[in-house]
């Protein structure tokens, strides 16, 4: 296999993840069963912080200066770093796109703020076929919000909410329409 050692612990941990987030699902969909479309909407957490509106052109080349890195030596990038002056003679980390299995296609990027720390956004190609199947959100430098794809169909599928960087909430749309949901509530207060 040419991927290489590490390729392969990011396939394992993404396939570890799918199944114990399926595992979870299941044992936390009997506390909700299924709900009613109208009282449910996965993107309103009610008492978890939403996910904040993204920019994008953090992570794209146009008056930044990129810096990229060749980790596996075959002489391609596997690492874009993106950056912008801060004013002040230092340039301020924005985006890092990460390529794990040398098909230079980006299967992790992480978003950072303003004084370049890590911040918003961070997505993941858990099957390398070029989709961001996981996303995370962040509020203040705290997870507030995981969107999954388990099925690798391009929908979000699984929705974890969290409080205080602990898990406090599950949903699962349970028939691929967007309408109906299965709620467990985790670590419950």
């Amino acid at each position: 296999n040419r991927r290489g050692p590490q390729a392969h612990r990011h396939t394992l941990i993404g396939q570890l993840g799918t199944l114990a987030t399926a595992l979870a699902i299941a044992d936390t969909a009997a506390c909700g069963g299924p709900q009613n479309p109208s009282t449910l909407n996965p993107g309103s957490a009610g008492n978890v912080a939403g996910a904040p509106p993204v920019d994008r052109s953090r992570c794209k080349a146009e008056g930044k200066h990129v810096v990229t890195a060749d980790l596996n030596g075959d002489n391609k990038a596997d690492v874009w770093k993106y950056y912008v002056p801060n004013g002040q003679g230092a340039d301020v980390l924005t985006c890092k796109q990460i390529d794990y299995n040398r098909d230079g296609k980006v299967d992790s990027v992480y978003y950072y703020d303003d004084g370049g720390s890590p911040t918003t956004l961070e997505e993941f190609d858990m099957d390398f076929d070029g989709r961001f199947e996981e996303t995370v959100y962040y509020v203040n430098g705290k997870k507030v919000r995981i969107e999954l794809d388990m099925d690798f169909d391009g929908k979000t599928d699984v929705w974890k909410f969290f409080e205080d960087e602990k898990l406090v909430r599950m949903e699962r749309d349970t028939d691929n329409n967007g309408n109906d949901f299965a709620v467990g509530a985790v670590n419950p207060r």
